[in-house]
């Protein structure tokens, strides 16, 4: 049996309004983004946050290994001894849940496990709304 890359997180309420509250001055995408917020101990989200804009509506597995190792030497630095973050594909209208965003949070689940970071949640963000993939 092999770990879940997945942490315990706040409520969903909780996380859906840090979503929201963070990407509330955020101009609309044009495409599919990556947003990525390192928890303390505490679990109030660091001043570093990673967002990586302008990607495909399909995911790349070795673009998501290069993220999940990016992610795991920021949360070393920032929130030593959390190793979590926790993720946010970001895109345009309309809302609701596409085969692709599915694929992006399967693809970062994978990627996570491979390099041993633990997610807080991967959550949809289309404007307002914050929907939990996993």
């Amino acid at each position: 049996m092999t770990s879940s890359p997945l942490t315990p997180a706040p409520s969903r309420a909780a996380t859906a309004a840090r979503w929201r509250a963070l990407l509330a001055d955020a101009d609309p995408p044009a495409g599919y983004e990556l947003w990525l917020v390192v928890p303390d101990v505490h679990d109030h989200p660091s001043p570093v946050v990673l967002a990586l804009e302008g990607l495909p509506e399909a995911h790349d597995d070795r673009f998501l290994d290069q993220v999940a190792q990016l992610a795991v030497r920021v949360v070393a630095e920032e929130a030593p001894g959390t190793g979590r973050c926790a993720a946010a594909l970001v895109r345009p209208a309309p809302p609701g849940v596409r085969a692709a965003d599915v694929g992006w949070a399967d693809g970062l689940l994978r990627a996570a496990r491979r390099y041993g970071l633990r997610l807080a949640g991967v959550d949809l963000v289309v404007g307002r709304a914050v929907v939990p993939l996993v």
